[in-house]
């Protein structure tokens, strides 16, 4: 009968022991002097971006233009341009983040007639990181052309018009 009292004591004092509540303190091998460890958790890295798109007082004379550009969700979004300069800012992306912006142009064949034609279509992506990092970018040259030039610059903006494509990573 003592042997069955000293097991169940040592039982229910082992079960004590393993129910005993735990805290974050660190042995004093892990802090030096047995003091609790504030743990840092990062917040996660954000970043704003701006898509942008400049030109010439006339491109949208000479081009229907829709902008397609990727959300903060990471879905497309198809947004048509009645005015330049455009922007549009998303703003709270999760970083990694690939921001994407391409101009998608329909050709206008009922534009008004003009002796010349300031042209000259861009499109930008910029950002800033909630880490500080960023990259503006900015691009926006003009030209004049003749009348007799629009027809080749439209086929000619519409063939070398490229998707811009920016990666934004964590920092390391």
């Amino acid at each position: 009968m003592k042997n069955q009292i000293l097991f169940l004591m040592t039982a229910a004092l082992l079960l004590c022991v393993s129910c005993k509540p735990t805290t974050n303190k660190p042995t004093d091998n892990q802090a030096g002097n047995g003091a609790e460890v504030a743990v840092a958790v990062a917040a996660a890295e954000t970043a704003n971006v701006i898509y942008s798109v400049t030109g010439g007082e006339d491109d949208l004379l000479l081009f229907g233009v829709t902008a397609v550009y990727t959300d903060a969700s990471g879905h497309e979004v198809r947004e048509n341009i009645t005015e330049l300069p455009w922007a549009k800012t998303i703003e709270g992306v999760k970083v990694p983040f690939e921001a994407n912006l391409s101009l998608n142009l329909a050709k206008k064949s009922d534009f008004p007639e003009k002796v010349s034609y300031r042209v000259g279509l861009h499109s930008n992506i910029s950002y800033k990181t909630s880490a500080g990092r960023g990259k503006d970018s900015y691009s926006h040259n003009t030209m004049t052309i003749g009348k007799n030039k629009v027809e080749a610059y439209q086929d000619s903006t519409i063939v070398k018009l490229k998707p811009n494509i920016e990666k934004i990573e964590p920092k390391q």
